[in-house]
């Protein structure tokens, strides 16, 4: 891993149409660190936007707790840009992630976020098979460990470092 690489997760209000980013955070594969912040519902999304209470009983939080410690969708946007810009940005859902994503830029005017995902998994494969003849047994193996060191808990921020710990593993 010579760029940057950084592990990206999102916690939603559910899954699908209108539905909209409530958590996101990255996590660094070479120094564990893990940035998250908690989405603070833009009244459009509190008006239109669907809220499933399945979504909720799994990740734990609630849109009392979101819209009171939540920071502005340009509050964090801008922390996200600032910390994401120019690095290789995985996923392991580019396609729930990347819808979050754009809506959450979409909600400060920028149509386009100013970095793309790409998939983790497509990544964290290629890390196993430098690793030796058997990348399935290698990547078992960093996922095995990484569950034990951050289990995934359903939020933002646990989840990245989970991702992040299966690539630190494959580098090592």
């Amino acid at each position: 891993m010579t760029a940057l690489t950084l592990c990206l997760d999102f916690e939603a209000s559910g899954i699908g149409q209108h539905t909209f980013p409530i958590e996101v955070a990255v996590a660094d594969p070479t120094s564990g660190e893990v940035q998250s912040w908690l989405i603070r519902p833009t009244p459009e999304w509190l008006a239109v936007g669907v809220w499933d209470k399945a979504a909720e009983a799994v990740h734990g939080l609630t849109v009392e707790r979101i819209t009171a410690e939540g920071l502005s969708v340009e509050q964090v946007t801008e922390a996200l840009t600032n910390v994401a810009y120019g690095a290789r940005v995985l996923s392991d859902s580019p396609g729930h992630d990347g819808h979050w994503l754009r809506t959450l830029y979409s909600a400060t005017g920028v149509n386009n976020p100013p970095f793309a995902l790409q998939d983790f998994h497509h990544f964290a494969w290629a890390c196993a098979t430098r690793v030796g003849r058997r990348p399935d047994i290698a990547f078992v193996k960093a996922e095995t460990e990484a569950a034990v060191r951050f289990p995934v808990t359903h939020r933002a921020g646990a989840d990245a470092r989970h991702n992040a710990e299966i690539l630190r593993q494959l580098s090592g």
